[in-house]
């Protein structure tokens, strides 16, 4: 590379300072738009810089004072002394007379005589006149051909000429000194050289080098270039800034007769570089200037998206540049540069000199223009946007080669030095707080931002309204403000708007308040309706987005802007926070969306992320109990990291914070009592139904069948909604009511576990006692326990030996016939949460009910839920309840059913999942009110078959069940319509597979769908399907098996949130398809899924993706991420992938990273801006992988880092405090080495 040539640049004349400053000063007038504003910026602008030009201008006076003429140099082109004066008549009030007697004072030695009659004229002199004088005295002189000679003076040295040039002097004068005087015969002074007399410095032809110390400090070489240049100055007492002095002793003059010194003269360069650091500073300002205008949000839509990052970077690069500067000046005043780099640095600073120029230009003068200001014409701002932005592409691509330049002349490195080093980790701390930011109040909301953006771009052209709805606290305006300044939507939407709307409407305020937003030059002093007529053709135009926040009144607010511009169809949108759902109404042109709260992970992210120090293991798990207290609240999360932050992270501390947020004065949440009016009775005994529960995470499929069994739920006899979907309303307004709390969602965005709020138990068992939720006080019993008098309506056995139930359910003879009857004859509810292993729980089960229904106790019961107790002995009998509606033996393991089941014919749940049954009975087919049949799949259970004209209208859900050749499908299967889950084993012959598929293809109702082919050896089968693009409700797909049509995939439905591919045998990459779902969130791609070697994720595929799971993909060996793609991806795992190379970079808000067993991966880079907020990454079985990549010292963020399974070298190199490796993870929380 040829590193001489410079950028082919000039610099400006002298007036062009002037000039530029004139137009900074124009601009940041323009700008601020009110001269009292312009007025005290300027002058805190002019104040700022004398002070940093304080030492410079120092540093130019002591020049001035110290300057000397020369006698070999002709006075009227002193050009260095015109150039201090030029300076200092710039920067400082300097009388005329005293300019005019110094240059007097700074007259060569020759001109002493004339000196001394100028000094003696009693007229004031101006400085024309003086320069007058001195020229036609210079002719004069000239004309006379007087010798120069040396001055006499002990501290003054003179440039020797060579003889070449010398002049010989004869007659008279031949002997005159340089005062005038005769000269003696023999030389009388010492020697400059020896300090000895007789004879002159001249006399040698080599000078000597001994008692150098003795010398004087003497005066800056001439250079050889600018021949008439010579500069004499003493070296006393001259305050200097930043650089080393310009001038020399006498000891270099050695260094010039050797041709090493740098040929240039360094003050013309020093004075350049003094200008070209104010330039730098004076753009940097402006641009500044230009980000604190408040039609910054107006312009970055019109006139170029992105613009306000676009300076920031600017700014950022022009700071960077400084220290550049600072090199170069250093480097110019040192002895070891050369000629040759002297000029490679000058036309360094001629280059950034002309990009300061081209910024002030073309960006800082132009940036509001007369066609964005009039705004006349689209097809007009639309040329000038074209103009602007290439004129932004350009400045940027002399900025990058600027910097590239200088990394060519070593400014960036060692030039820099430790200045360059303060910059960059000033970048990066910068960075990592930004990061931080980011992650910590952002947790939970990629999602959201995605789904609003698409609602808010997409769609019709009609104006229409996106709502965001949520409780208080529930980050509603923090998810809005973050799709306001999202770049997609600055670039979609020209004129944007954010107004918080107070309760008081006002018109006007209202859009005084939009107009001081998107008017550039806005008037306060307009009228409303020159406001109007403005707003109104800006509208025509430009698409629009407005934000009413905290909204109150949505339609006086909506309908004051459509006034304005009733035919507009653009693409307009209102974007809308409110707390009242209630104050909306119904309408095809409004999307509603539920903030919801978050789940115990997103709550402990977005806590840790907060929070100024990392938690250790020991506190870990109490600090998750106090995050769950929260409620998912995002503000209640962020305040307690802060108050946690702020104390001492003792264990004494978090116990103290455990026993404030037990403290219900400190509540900020709705008490039980607060929210009566806010809840329907039914709704409140569903809420009641908590407390049957331990506080422990529950299935929010269970909460809600057990609520429909027991019939809570209040629903009109007319509705056509089913009471599952009623129930998952009510589900819903309890957690937004901060009832409960959700500790995990699922992928479809419904609750998947939830628990009771922690504050509100008390109250509610207080409740319940006075509702008779759980038991009925007889008055009048017999006996004169309170507990004996109760009848009970409720039962859950939670093991506790301390409650009179526990001795009637495991000690039979505690109890008698009469006692037990009064107390059990009207239970309508028995839950188990017996625990234990072995035959007991069982057994004490199997007696409890039995006894009752001997007794003819258990009539009323409808909920007989054992989840969880292990192999309870039902008895025949219970076939006789003939009120029960659910039956739950989940994860009992249960061998025997009995058989007249079908006898419970209100049975409206059977939960048999994770049980080691494996057929039941045909009697299945009677129970016509059965809604919810689940079974285990793993033992292969079967139905038997039904009878002819018998079928399951109401079943919804049928999850678990086998298939084979002697299964009724035409009879049997085909007649379930209503189907909303449905899991399926087949072994059957490709035939039966067809009527399954054209069965499964009709199921329209269907949003969960799970089907697996197996062999008689269980290995995975083919799997036949068609079509199954119509089933738009679907969300959940899973499918295992060789698919015999894999253009099944090519087709599927866009509702889709997630799907899991096993054993597929693709060989067509699925990514391009798959990538286009615009709700997908979770993908599986499992063992033998795709078997081809390079899979693509194309720019902008799987917006909403946040799980992405590669396992066993044997033949995979690259895997491409474009820019743009899975930019919301929160969780990867990429396991026994053996060919896979290399681990593509990118994904910005990525947490979890798993990399086992990749036996090809041998080196792994982290690039800058790459996995910047990671919390958690293993790496395992890895055995080519030879070092920790060096990117994971960024990683601020990281929290845990688990290493096992690794080579030995790998192993050795990540050891504590020895390791080569170790810097790059020592700031890792925990660091774990395994095998």
């Amino acid at each position: 590379m040829n590193t001489e040539a410079g950028p082919n640049t000039q610099i400006a004349g002298s007036n062009g300072v002037h000039q530029q400053a004139l137009n900074l000063n124009a601009q940041i007038e323009y700008l601020m738009g009110s001269k009292p504003t312009y007025k005290a910026l300027l002058e805190s602008i002019d104040h700022k810089y004398k002070i940093e030009d304080a030492g410079a201008r120092k540093w130019i006076v002591g020049c001035f004072l110290y300057y000397k003429m020369v006698d070999f140099k002709t006075v009227v082109s002193e050009e260095e002394l015109q150039v201090i004066i030029h300076v200092i008549y710039e920067g400082m009030v300097i009388s005329e007379s005293f300019q005019v007697v110094t240059v007097i004072e700074k007259l060569p030695p020759r001109w002493k005589d004339f000196k001394n009659y100028l000094k003696h004229k009693r007229n004031e002199m101006s400085k024309e006149d003086l320069i007058d004088r001195l020229r036609i005295e210079q002719d004069n002189r000239r004309s006379e051909k007087k010798v120069t000679v040396a001055t006499k003076k002990a501290n003054m040295v003179e440039h020797i000429q060579s003889s070449k040039f010398k002049k010989t002097t004869t007659g008279k004068g031949a002997n005159l000194t340089p005062m005038g005087e005769i000269s003696k015969l023999k030389f009388q002074g010492k020697c400059y050289n020896c300090d000895k007399v007789d004879h002159r410095s001249s006399d040698y032809k080599k000078r000597k080098k001994a008692n150098k110390k003795k010398k004087a400090n003497m005066v800056d070489d001439i250079s050889k270039e600018m021949g008439d240049i010579h500069l004499c100055a003493t070296a006393s007492e001259v305050n200097l800034v930043g650089s080393d002095p310009w001038w020399i002793d006498t000891e270099e003059i050695d260094d010039l007769e050797r041709g090493d010194h740098v040929s240039r003269d360094r003050m013309t360069l020093n004075f350049q570089l003094l200008q070209v650091r104010r330039k730098l500073s004076e753009t940097e300002e402006s641009l500044k200037l230009c980000l604190k205008n408040k039609d910054m949000p107006f312009l970055e839509s019109v006139v170029w998206p992105g613009l306000y990052s676009q300076l920031q970077w600017m700014i950022l690069k022009l700071r960077i540049t400084s220290p550049m500067l600072i090199a170069t000046e250093e480097r110019i005043n040192s002895r070891s540069a050369s000629e040759v780099e002297t000029r490679k640095l000058e036309r360094f600073m001629i280059f950034l000199s002309e990009i300061t120029r081209l910024i002030d230009q073309d960006i800082t003068g132009n940036l509001i223009s007369k066609e964005v200001l009039e705004y006349t014409s689209p097809t007009i701002v639309r040329a000038y946007v074209r103009k602007f932005g290439g004129s932004i592409s350009s400045i940027e691509a002399q900025i990058n080669g600027l910097h590239d330049w200088a990394s060519i002349l070593g400014l960036t490195s060692a030039g820099c030095g430790q200045t360059s080093c303060i910059t960059k980790h000033r970048c990066i701390m910068d960075a990592d707080k930004e990061d931080g930011r980011r992650g910590a109040g952002t947790v939970g909301l990629e999602e959201d931002v995605q789904v609003i953006t698409n609602k808010l771009i997409l769609g019709q052209t009609t104006p229409a309204l996106v709502v965001i709805t949520g409780g208080k606290g529930i980050g509603k305006t923090t998810l809005a403000r973050k799709i306001y300044h999202n770049p997609e939507i600055a670039h979609h939407f020209s004129c944007r708007a954010w107004v918080t709307l107070p309760l008081a409407f006002e018109p006007d305020s209202f859009l005084f308040s939009i107009a001081k937003q998107v008017l550039v030059g806005f008037d306060e002093k307009d009228s409303i309706e020159k406001i109007k007529f403005k707003l109104s053709r800006l509208w025509w135009f430009q698409r629009y987005l407005i934000v009413l926040d905290d909204a109150h009144v949505i339609e006086e607010a909506t309908n004051t802007i459509l006034k304005l511009c009733s035919k507009q169809f653009n693409g307009s949108r209102f974007l809308i926070t409110i707390t009242k759902r209630d104050l909306l109404m119904a309408s095809p042109n409004c999307y509603i969306h539920e903030r919801r709260v978050l789940g115990d992970e997103e709550a402990w992210e977005l806590f840790t992320g907060k929070l100024l120090f990392q938690v250790n293991q020991e506190m870990e798990q109490l600090a998750r109990e106090v995050v769950k207290k929260c409620s998912g609240c995002p503000l209640s999360v962020l305040k307690l990291a802060d108050f946690i932050s702020s104390n001492a992270a003792t264990q004494e501390q978090w116990f103290s914070t455990f026993s404030q947020m037990n403290d219900p004065h400190e509540s900020h949440y709705l008490s039980l009592t607060s929210s009566s009016d806010l809840m329907s009775s039914a709704n409140r005994k569903c809420l009641m139904y908590f407390i049957l529960f331990p506080h422990i995470e529950i299935p929010a499929r269970r909460l809600i069948v057990l609520w429909v069994a027991e019939g809570l739920l209040d629903q009109p006899a007319d509705s056509t909604e089913t009471p599952e979907s009623a129930g998952e309303k009510v589900l819903n307004e309890l957690v937004q009511n901060c009832m409960i709390q959700v500790a995990r969602w699922k992928s479809s965005g419904k609750v998947k576990t939830c628990r009771l709020n922690y504050r509100l138990m008390d109250a509610l068992q207080a409740e319940a006692g006075k509702t008779n939720f759980l038991k009925i006080n007889l008055q009048g019993a017999a006996s004169t326990s309170s507990s004996n008098n109760d009848t009970i309506l409720r039962v859950a056995d939670h093991l506790n030996n301390n409650c009179f139930i526990f001795s009637h359910i495991h000690e039979n003879d505690s109890i008698g016939p009469s006692s037990f009857k009064h107390h059990y004859k009207q239970l309508i509810t028995f839950l188990s949460f017996d625990s234990r292993e072995g035959p007991a729980p069982g057994q004490d089960i199997g007696n409890f009910i039995y006894r009752g229904i001997k007794l003819n106790c258990l009539k009323l019961l409808r909920v007989l839920d054992l989840e969880g107790t292990f192999r309870p002995k039902l008895p025949d009998s219970v076939t006789k309840l003939s009120q029960l509606r659910y039956l739950g033996l989940r994860h009992s393991y249960t061998e025997l059913l009995p058989e007249p089941i079908g006898n419970l014919s209100n049975l409206q749940t059977l939960d048999l999942k994770h049980t080691c049954l494996r057929s039941l009975p045909s009697s299945i087919w009677k129970l016509q009110q059965l809604r919810h049949l689940y079974l285990s799949e793993s033992y292969r259970s079967r139905i038997m078959a039904p009878g002819i004209s018998i079928t399951l209208l109401n079943i919804q859900t049928l999850w678990g069940v086998f298939v084979d050749d002697v299964t009724q499908i035409e009879d049997g299967l085909k007649k379930l319509t209503n189907l909303k889950k449905l899991g399926l084993v087949y072994r059957s012959p490709s035939s039966q597979q067809r009527n399954l598929a054209d069965w499964i293809s009709k199921l329209h109702h269907l949003e969960s769908l799970r089907l697996r082919s197996v062999d008689d050896m269980n290995n995975p089968d083919y799997l036949y399907l068609t079509t199954i693009s119509g089933l738009n409700k679907l969300s959940s797909l899973y499918f295992l098996g060789k698919l015999a049509n894999p253009f099944v995939l090519e087709a599927l439905p866009e509702s889709l949130t997630e799907i899991t591919l096993s054993f597929s045998g693709l060989t067509v990459d699925p990514m391009r398809t798959l990538e286009k779902l615009p709700y997908l969130r979770i993908l599986n791609l499992y063992a033998g899924s795709y078997t081809n070697n390079t899979m693509i994720c194309s720019s902008g595929g799987f917006p909403l993706l946040q799980v992405l799971n590669l396992w066993k993909l044997e033949e995979l060996e690259e895997w491409i991420v474009r820019d743009g793609s899975l930019i919301i991806l929160r969780h990867l795992e990429i396991r026994a992938c053996i060919k896979l190379k290399k681990i593509p970079g990118g994904f910005p808000l990525l947490r979890l990273l798993n990399l086992w067993k990749l036996d090809e991966l041998e080196e792994w880079i982290v690039k800058d801006g790459s996995l910047i907020i990671l919390r958690h990454l293993e790496i395992r079985s890895c055995i080519k992988l030879k070092m920790i990549p060096e990117g994971l010292r960024h990683l601020k963020h990281c929290r845990e880092l688990k290493l096992t399974s690794m080579p030995d070298d790998f192993k050795t190199r990540v050891t504590k405090d020895q390791g080569v490796d170790w810097p790059q993870i020592a700031h890792i929380g925990s660091v774990v080495v395994r095998n």
